[in-house]
């Protein structure tokens, strides 16, 4: 005789409290086993009003990550295209790069890991998202984007005679320094210099030595003639002594590729990484 059996024969009717509590845990312990499941406390649902949501969901919520399909997965990447600004990631059930992205780029706007896995820390903050109905960070710099396609897309400005100017626009963006790293990295908006250092777009990097192609040196301080920001596209020597960057500069007067030595000695310039950036 099966242990939810012998439960129901312990009832009577009414059943008390805690043989009602007996018998709902084995019907659960049951279908968990006769599904192939894992008993852990990650499987419990968390309370959220997500579950009430345009994406509801009443299933468990294991960790999930590239690869993995399902009901789960469906759940996710409808809180990431519905409330979290990611209306490329397709609802599909199906774990595949598109959704990583988004899940690095979720991660990495909320100060979690950005390992592109959803565990139980990335699953509490989608909830938290779904529940307060969104949040306008995302918007503000759109999906991931990986280091050869923002090279990629910074390259494409050079040779192209487009001129320096602090009001004017190409491609819908500034052709300043700030207004070209922001095209190179694809965001939906035209941020200045000075919010480019801030938590909505990077995260300063330790030192200079942690730069990687991709990675941004800003020098966020003083006036719109002195501020400035450069894309790191890798080092000339193992000693690290210059580097060389794309950039849009008022001197230049358009976009050029070169050595530069920002940041390597008494100057304003640091290290960043731009939170969009996936790997």
């Amino acid at each position: 005789m099966s242990l939810f059996s012998r439960l129901r024969r312990r009832g009577g009717s009414p059943r008390p409290p805690r043989v009602r509590q007996l018998i709902a845990t084995a019907a659960v312990i049951t279908g968990l086993l006769a599904g192939g499941g894992v008993i852990a406390a990650t499987q419990i649902a968390p309370t959220s009003a997500a579950a009430a949501s345009a994406c509801s969901y009443s299933g468990s919520h294991n960790m999930i990550q590239n690869g993995s399909r399902g009901a789960a997965v469906q759940h996710a990447q409808c809180i990431l295209n519905k409330y979290a600004g990611h209306g490329e990631v397709a609802i599909d059930g199906d774990f595949g790069p598109i959704t990583r992205n988004a899940v690095i780029a979720f991660q990495r706007a909320r100060g979690l890991e950005a390992d592109g896995i959803i565990g139980p820390h990335t699953w509490s903050a989608l909830h938290q998202t779904a529940d307060a109905g969104g949040d306008n960070d995302p918007p503000a710099w759109g999906s991931g984007i990986t280091r050869d396609a923002m090279l990629q897309r910074a390259k494409s400005w050079l040779n192209r005679n487009i001129r320096y100017s602090q009001s004017a626009k190409h491609d819908g963006y500034r052709t300043d320094c700030s207004g070209y790293v922001s095209m190179a990295l694809d965001l939906r908006a035209n941020p200045i210099t000075t919010d480019l250092a801030t938590a909505t777009y990077t995260h300063r990097l330790g030192s200079m030595n942690e730069l990687r192609p991709g990675d941004l040196v800003i020098d966020a301080t003083g006036s719109n003639t002195t501020r400035h920001v450069v894309i790191f596209n890798g080092w000339t020597d193992t000693s690290h002594t210059a580097y060389q960057a794309l950039e849009m500069s008022g001197s230049a007067g358009t976009v050029e590729a070169g050595i530069r030595t920002y940041g390597l000695g008494a100057d304003h310039y640091d290290p960043y990484r731009p939170n969009k950036l996936v790997d």
